[in-house]
């Protein structure tokens, strides 16, 4: 592949008080580097921050007047990059879309601080459409193309605006940012056409633009000792006991499903015969830890919890095998796949770990990037350097640990996901379906992610036995040459009994591994013949009540149990047969 070579745009400048500031992490000269195609990049020398170097810091951070701003919708992911597994096509987003579930209500809230009014900007296929609600909720996917662009307003007139953003390669175009909910079927269906979304929980831009200025980027990160002295890459090859990197994701409001584990990353050589495990390791977390108010790093234990973990012997064989990779006169680069041995579904908050490269097997040069600016996913600390502490592993934020606790970050960790979906075809589904005593059938029209084939059908009466009155199955809708064009239909058959009783229900659950969609069956009850006081049974104490409204002691319309219209000793002798199992 030809080298694309890119000069690094910006350096940030690290706040820091007069005292501290010659031992504040500083931007090493702009110089070329090679990474993965039209990924722009910066170099920084880091060191590990003290708490009262963060402290000072946060301090001098600037006081903002209005800003717009508003979080990531929880559980959604930014869509980093695109690759496929034939490498025609390998994309880094420059204006990343982020990842909902389709036909969900996704909302956006307004954090922007001091000010008085706010106005959001959606487009729809190209129109334009505003709100002035700080809170704006929708279901993304089928009414909107765009992320929203907030503008927030003072009572002096000042204003600011917020959009996730980005340039091109030549950093003077921007481009808008789009949702990317997985509706269209034929095109999307990742499996058919073997693309890989990359995403991750934070905004991974090469030059992004959320406000008008270049405040952000990718950046490599080298690292000093104790000493001052260099000390080899923040996450790479390093002489300073850090070997891992991970990110953590705030859990999910729908499930979705991960496939591989990704690190991007550049300039790797390795001598011949060398062999390099390199492992991906899933956690699960019971939360996302918050920022600390004094801007010092969260720190982690290793979580018990071990959802899922992959090993990859990282070989010259093996990435010249590897389709998201190339090679260069600096060696190779790309995204290194970890593949898992089944998809997982994520249903929690979750801590995704790389580690294994800082070993001698790997050259000096080798490192992954990090994406770092000034704003706030809202979810948490994300980015975390792994170490050790007393023999035992240890998550150090990289927020105030390593960079300003002004600045927000993620390491290259990234997530090859899917956001499968199972949800009704029509917008007048509820979900529920009231049927006659007598029984009936009804057809329901919904959108699959994967084939009839493939779904899971539990159904589950109310008392959690499966029921004899009730049939499901399931069949595709496909296109005139017999292809599945991700719609298919539910047929629930009810069948009638007679003197069933009161009103029965069943619960059809529909599922495959990251979607479930849930459908309530009732049926009308039927009056059982003889159930004179209706309590489901027919014995004496219905003769008793038969017995009552003859004497006029009550007044009971099913004591006419022979339906003539008169309550009798007639009554009583049919009731007395049915008691006694005759007619």
């Amino acid at each position: 592949m030809k080298r694309i070579l890119f000069l690094a745009t910006a350096a940030l400048a690290m706040m820091a008080s007069a005292q501290t500031k010659s031992d504040m992490a500083k931007n090493a000269p702009a110089m070329p580097v090679q990474i993965a195609t039209e990924h722009v990049v910066g170099t920084e020398t880091l060191h590990r921050l003290t708490a009262d170097e963060a402290k000072a810091q946060l301090k001098v951070a600037p006081k903002a007047n209005v800003k717009a701003w508003y979080n990531r919708p929880v559980g959604t992911l930014w869509q980093t990059y695109i690759t496929t597994d034939g490498k025609g096509y390998f994309q880094a987003c420059y204006a990343p879309y982020l990842h909902v579930n389709p036909w969900k209500d996704v909302t956006f809230e307004s954090s922007a601080t001091d000010a008085t009014s706010q106005e959001w900007t959606f487009f729809h296929r190209k129109k334009r459409e505003t709100y002035t609600d700080p809170v704006v909720t929708s279901q993304w996917g089928c009414q909107t193309d765009t992320i929203p662009v907030l503008t927030a307003r003072d009572n002096s007139g000042n204003s600011s605006v917020y959009t996730p953003q980005s340039f091109n390669a030549g950093g003077s175009t921007k481009y808008a940012s789009y949702i990317n909910s997985y509706t269209n079927y034929v095109s999307q269906y990742r499996p058919g056409n073997a693309q890989h979304f990359w995403s991750s929980p934070k905004f991974f831009g090469s030059d992004n633009n959320r406000d008008g200025s270049k405040t952000s980027g990718s950046f490599i990160a080298s690292v000093t000792d104790n000493y001052g002295q260099p000390a080899g890459q923040l996450m790479g090859k390093n002489t300073v006991n850090l070997n891992g990197m991970a990110i953590a994701v705030e859990a999910p409001e729908h499930p979705y499903v991960i496939n591989r584990v990704g690190l991007l990353y550049q300039c790797l050589q390795l001598a011949e015969g060398v062999d390099v495990p390199m492992t991906a390791t899933i956690y699960k977390l019971e939360s996302v830890p918050a920022y600390t108010a004094d801007g010092t790093p969260v720190l982690m234990n290793e979580p018990a919890e071990v959802l899922a973990t992959v090993t990859v012997n990282v070989s010259n064989p093996w990435l010249a095998s590897q389709r998201e990779q190339y090679k260069t006169a600096e060696g190779y680069h790309g995204i290194l796949p970890f593949v898992l041995s089944q998809p997982l579904e994520v249903n929690s908050a979750i801590l995704v770990c790389v580690e294994g490269y800082n070993v001698p097997g790997m050259n000096a040069a080798f490192s992954s990037v990090y994406s770092s600016d000034y704003y706030d996913e809202g979810h948490g600390e994300i980015a975390y350097i792994k170490t050790t502490n007393g023999g035992k592993p240890l998550f150090v934020g990289l927020r105030g640990g390593f960079i300003s606790p002004t600045r927000y970050t993620a390491p290259a960790v990234l997530l090859d996901e899917e956001r499968r979906f199972l949800e009704f075809n029509k917008a007048d589904e509820t979900g529920i379906w009231d049927v006659p005593a007598e029984g009936g059938d009804n057809n329901v029209d919904i959108f699959s992610y994967l084939p009839a084939s493939q779904v899971d059908v539990k159904v589950t009466g109310a008392d959690g036995s499966t029921p004899n009155w009730l049939t499901v199955s399931l069949t595709d809708q496909t296109d005139p040459w017999g292809n599945p064009i991700g719609s298919g239909i539910i047929y629930l058959d009810s069948k009638a009994e007679a003197n069933h009783g009161p009103e029965r229900t069943a619960q059809v659950e529909l599922s495959f591994m990251g979607a479930k969609l849930v459908y309530t069956v009732k049926q009308s009850g039927t009056s059982l013949k003889g159930d004179v006081n209706g309590d489901g049974t027919v014995d004496i104490s219905d003769a008793n009540s038969v017995i009552n409204t003859i004497l006029g002691r009550q007044d009971t319309q099913a004591a006419d149990v022979n339906a003539d219209g008169i309550v009798d000793i007639t009554d009583l002798n049919v009731l007395l047969n049915i008691i006694l199992g005759s007619k």
